[in-house]
C-alpha cells in the first residue's frame, strides 16, 4: 500500500513537472510571438517614416510658374543623389498633367490625399513629392545688393497614404539682382524642407 502511495507521488509529480513545462514553453512562445510582433511594428513605424527605397518617385511642385520647373528638377536631384529612383520624364509629365487636372498637389497640401492617391496608383507610383513654393520678394539692401526670400513647404504622400514631412522652411538670401536672389532663396528653403523627407 505504501508503494502504491509512493507511485501515486511519482506519477502525480511526474504530471506537475510535464503540465509545468508545456505551460513554460507556451508562455515562452507567447512571449516570443509578443517580442516578434513588437518589433515588425516598429520596423512598420520605421518604415512609414521614410520615403520607400523601392519602387519610383514622382515630383510636382506648386507656385509662380517661373520656378516650378526649376524646384522639380532640384527635389529629383536631391532624390537621385541619395538614391531613390524617380520616375522618367514622360510618366512625370502625363502625373503632373493628371495632377493639374485634378489639383491633386493642391488638394494634398490641405490634407486630402484621395486624388493624389488616385494618380499614383494609376501610374504605379510608391511615393508623390509636393512642394509648395512662396516667393516673399526681393528689395535692394543699403549695400546696393538685393535681399530676397522665399518659402517651402514639401510633403510626400506614400501608395498607403502616409504623409511625411509637411512643415515649412524659409530662407533669406542675398543677391546682385532680384531674379538671383529669390532664385537662391527658393533654392535653399527647398532644401531645408526636403531635410524633412529623411
Amino acid at each position: 500500500m505504501a508503494n502504491y502511495h509512493k507511485k501515486f507521488i511519482a506519477v502525480l509529480c511526474l504530471l506537475v513537472v510535464i503540465f509545468a513545462g508545456i505551460n513554460l514553453s507556451a508562455a515562452d512562445a507567447a512571449a516570443r510571438k509578443r517580442k516578434a510582433k513588437a518589433k515588425a511594428n516598429i520596423n512598420a513605424d520605421a518604415n512609414n517614416a521614410v520615403l520607400p527605397s523601392r519602387g519610383d518617385i514622382a515630383v510636382i511642385a506648386e507656385g509662380p510658374d517661373e520656378h516650378k520647373a526649376r524646384v522639380e528638377t532640384n527635389i529629383v536631384d536631391i532624390l537621385t543623389k541619395r538614391g531613390y529612383r524617380v520616375v522618367n520624364e514622360a510618366k512625370m509629365k502625363a502625373i503632373r498633367a493628371a495632377a493639374a487636372r485634378a489639383q491633386a498637389a493642391r488638394y494634398a497640401l490641405y490634407g486630402e490625399f484621395d486624388k493624389i492617391l488616385k494618380i499614383s496608383s494609376s501610374y504605379s507610383v510608391a511615393a508623390t513629392v509636393i512642394a509648395h513654393v512662396t516667393p516673399g520678394g526681393a528689395k535692394e539692401n543699403s549695400f546696393g545688393l538685393c535681399t530676397g526670400t522665399a518659402t517651402a513647404e514639401i510633403m510626400a504622400v506614400k501608395s498607403n497614404g502616409i504623409k511625411l514631412g509637411g512643415k515649412t522652411a524659409s530662407s533669406k538670401q542675398v543677391g546682385y539682382t532680384e531674379e538671383e536672389t529669390l532664385q537662391k532663396a527658393v533654392d535653399d528653403a527647398v532644401i531645408k524642407s526636403m531635410e524633412q523627407l529623411f
